[in-house]
């Protein structure tokens, strides 16, 4: 297991509990900021309770990924790196003769581009973006790929279940 960029946790094949046999990838639901202890540990308020008491996660999880193989410490440090290197933006942009060809100017709170400068001195104000139409165009571009599943996650706030886009099924247990 992953977290951060840091190999936290290894396992060498599925995990098994006193009852022998417990594979968490062939459960049917899969949880993600919430989970069950199999077996008795150290300090877990419930040892020795055998109905698999949840566990809650109190924090924020922003970004998480299911692989259908194990990842490499490359592919793991990649991605983090990725997610959490911050990126200059494109200010100006010079051909190879040394001319400057155009200039950006952002928004330093948004950092959105106000202005546009041309290889003539011509500058172009873009005004700040809107939304129109309907989410149906994103949703095609993605159901269009053939995802095994796709979650719109615009169920509603409150809502217990995720629709599945692609097979109508639902995944439950999840607060919105």
């Amino acid at each position: 297991m992953w977290l951060d960029g840091a190999q936290v946790g290894t396992t060498g094949g599925p995990s098994a509990d006193s009852g022998g046999g417990y594979k968490p990838l062939a459960l049917q639901y899969g949880h993600i900021g919430a989970g069950y202890l199999a077996a008795p540990y150290p300090d877990e308020p419930h040892s020795g309770d055998t109905s698999r008491s949840a566990y809650y996660f109190n924090g924020s999880i922003a970004d998480v990924g299911f692989y259908t193989s194990q990842l490499t410490a490359q592919t793991a440090t990649s991605l983090y790196r990725a997610g959490t290197t911050p990126v200059g933006l494109l200010t100006k942009i010079t051909r190879p003769s040394g001319k400057v060809d155009a200039q950006v100017a952002y928004d330093p709170v948004s950092t959105t581009v106000k202005t546009v400068t041309d290889d003539k001195g011509g500058m172009w104000t873009v005004n700040p973006a809107t939304v129109s139409g309907s989410v149906l165009v994103y949703r095609s571009a993605v159901s269009g790929s053939a995802p095994e599943s796709y979650f719109m996650l615009a169920e509603g706030a409150g809502s217990t279940q995720a629709i599945d886009e692609v097979d109508s099924g639902v995944w439950v247990c999840i607060t919105m």
